[in-house]
C-alpha cells in the first residue's frame, strides 16, 4: 500500500470524493494509511481506476505515482540507496520488486545505444491498468531522479496505452517525448546512464546489506514462489527479447533439466506457463492499445498473425479481432 500514501489528498484536492474510490471496494482511509498493508494487484488498480473516475483526471495515476520513490518500494528500495552505481541499483530493482509486487515485473535491458527501464503485470485484464502503469512510471522516474539527481529526464517514455485526451501533459510530466501504443510501458534512456556512480554510495555498505538480505531470503523456492517466479521471468524476456526455455533457465541460473524438474514438482511445465503468458500479454496489448494484431503477434514471437489468432482463439475461444469487440467503449 505504499505507494497509494496520496491518493486520498489527491482525490480530496482534485475535486473527487473519496467515498465513491475507497467505499464500493470496502476500504478505508485508515486501512490505506498503513504502507504494510497489502492488496490484491487489480483492487491496486481499481483504486486508482475510480480515483480517475470520480477527479475527471485522465493522468491520475501519474500524479499518484509521483508521491513515490525508493523509500515506497520495500526492501528493494533500501538496498537500491546503497548501491554503487545505476546499474546495480536497477538490477536490484529487477531482482527484488517480487517482495513488495508478486505480480509484477521490472523491465531493464539494452537496445543499441538505448537503455530502458519499465514495468509490466503479470496478468493485467482489469480495470485500472492504464492507470496502474502509468503510475509504475512515475514511480520509475522519481527512482532515477534519487538515483542520478532532480533535473534528470529520460530521452523518450513509452506507454502501452491508447493515447489519452491530452498526450502533452504526459510529454510535460516526464520532460520527455512519450509514444503511445506501445508494446511496453518504459523510460529510455544512454544506455552509459546505467554505468554512472551513485553519490554517497559506500563501498562497504552495499556488500554487507545484500549479504544481510540474502542470508534472511529462502534459497529453495517451491511451490507456488517458484512458479511465480518462473511466470515474472517469462514475461521479462517475452516483451524484452526471446523467450525460451534455454533464456528462463539462463535467468534462473540453472539448467534447463533443471527448470523442467522444478516446475513438474510444481505441478506445471514450461510450454504451459510460456503459453500461458502469451495469452494474458496478448490481452493487455489487445484490450489498452490500438496495435494491430500483426503487431501485437510480432511481439509475442508468432512468426505471423494467423498463428497467433490460432493461439489466442485456443485459449479464449473466439479471436483476437472478436474479443476486441467485446471490450466496452
Amino acid at each position: 500500500m505504499g505507494t497509494l500514501h496520496a491518493l486520498p489528498q489527491l482525490v480530496r484536492s482534485l475535486g473527487g470524493q473519496l467515498g465513491e474510490v475507497l467505499g464500493p471496494l470496502n476500504i478505508t482511509e485508515e486501512f490505506l494509511a498503513n504502507p504494510e498493508n497489502v492488496i490484491p494487484l487489480n483492487t491496486f488498480g481499481d483504486l486508482l481506476y475510480r480515483g480517475a473516475i470520480t477527479t475527471g483526471c485522465e493522468d491520475f495515476g501519474l500524479l499518484v505515482g509521483s508521491h513515490s520513490g525508493t523509500e515506497n518500494i520495500g526492501p528493494a528500495g533500501n538496498l537500491m540507496r546503497l548501491a554503487p552505481s545505476v546499474r546495480v541499483a536497477l538490477e536490484v530493482l529487477r531482482k527484488y520488486l517480487h517482495l513488495n509486487n508478486r505480480h509484477a515485473v521490472v523491465l531493464l535491458g539494452r537496445e543499441g545505444e538505448q537503455a530502458f527501464l519499465g514495468y509490466a503485470v503479470l496478468d493485467g485484464n482489469f480495470s485500472g491498468i492504464q492507470e496502474l502503469q502509468d503510475g509504475a512510471l512515475a514511480v520509475a522516474l522519481n527512482i532515477m531522479r534519487k538515483l542520478i539527481g532532480p533535473q534528470w529526464h529520460p530521452t523518450e517514455v513509452r506507454l502501452m496505452r491508447r493515447a489519452p485526451r491530452q498526450p502533452e501533459a504526459y510529454a510535460c510530466f516526464f520532460d520527455a517525448p512519450c509514444c503511445f501504443n506501445a508494446a511496453r510501458s518504459e523510460l529510455v534512456f544512454p544506455a552509459t546512464t546505467l554505468d554512472l556512480p551513485l553519490t554517497g554510495a559506500s563501498t562497504n555498505a552495499f556488500p554487507a546489506a545484500m549479504a544481510a538480505h540474502q542470508a534472511g531470503t529462502p534459497f529453495e523456492l517451491t511451490g507456488q514462489d517458484w512458479l511465480e517466479l518462473v511466470r515474472r521471468t517469462t514475461l521479462g524476456l517475452l516483451l524484452t527479447g526471446d523467450c525460451n526455455r534455454q533464456a528462463v533457465a539462463d535467468a534462473l541460473e540453472i539448467s534447463p533439466r533443471t527448470l523442467n524438474r522444478k516446475l513438474e514438482q510444481a505441478g506445471a511445465s514450461f510450454l504451459e506457463l510460456a503459453d500461458y503468458t502469451r495469452f494474458t500479454a496478448s490481452r493487455v496489448l489487445i484490450k489498452d492499445t490500438d496495435m494491430s494484431l500483426g503487431d501485437i503477434a510480432r511481439v509475442l514471437g508468432y512468426a505471423d498473425p494467423s498463428s497467433f489468432c490460432r493461439a489466442f482463439k485456443r485459449w479464449s475461444g473466439v479471436s483476437p479481432a472478436e474479443w476486441r469487440k467485446t471490450i466496452p467503449a
